[in-house]
């Protein structure tokens, strides 16, 4: 389980989504993502924590065929959009910005198998930081963990 973590409540996460990362497009015109906003809605307890490098490398990218961040060949990016959305927050590693957090959820037991978490947003920001780390040693990912169940 990841270490540093801070307890968050469902609002917490829902705020960030819409507001701070407008990840449901609604101040850039975009309409997108309305069902993050379901999924996270359904969890049960919520925390930011920062991921290992094995937790982050074994990330579920939510792709047609889901497949672990690990196994994703860059070059295999496709779309103008996806492809300049993650050449865009490469960039912002490079200058040495901090990313926004990823929103994730615990994996469950039909997912793949070996997974930390399936990432219900930021699979652009994943795979940015993952070229990033080619060249540059691995610095822990912050990211927003869903639980279905409520915590203890």
């Amino acid at each position: 389980m990841p270490k540093n973590c801070q307890k968050k409540t469902i609002e917490d996460v829902v705020r960030f989504f819409e507001d701070e990362i407008d990840g449901t497009g609604k101040k850039d015109g975009y309409p997108r993502n309305e069902g993050v906003i379901y999924s996270i809605k359904s969890w049960g307890s919520a925390k930011i924590c920062n991921l290992s490098e094995s937790e982050f490398f074994s990330l579920i990218l939510p792709d047609k065929i889901h497949i672990h961040l690990k196994e994703k060949r860059l070059e295999d990016v496709t779309g103008d959009d996806s492809i300049f959305t993650v050449k865009k927050y490469l960039k912002q590693l490079e200058e040495g910005d901090n990313l926004p957090a990823l929103i994730v959820r615990e994996a469950l037991p039909w997912d793949l198998k070996n997974s930390s978490f399936y990432i219900e947003d930021g699979a652009h920001k994943a795979l940015a930081y993952k070229k990033y780390f080619l060249k540059n040693p691995y610095k822990p990912v912050k990211a927003y963990i869903g639980s279905l169940k409520s915590a203890s």
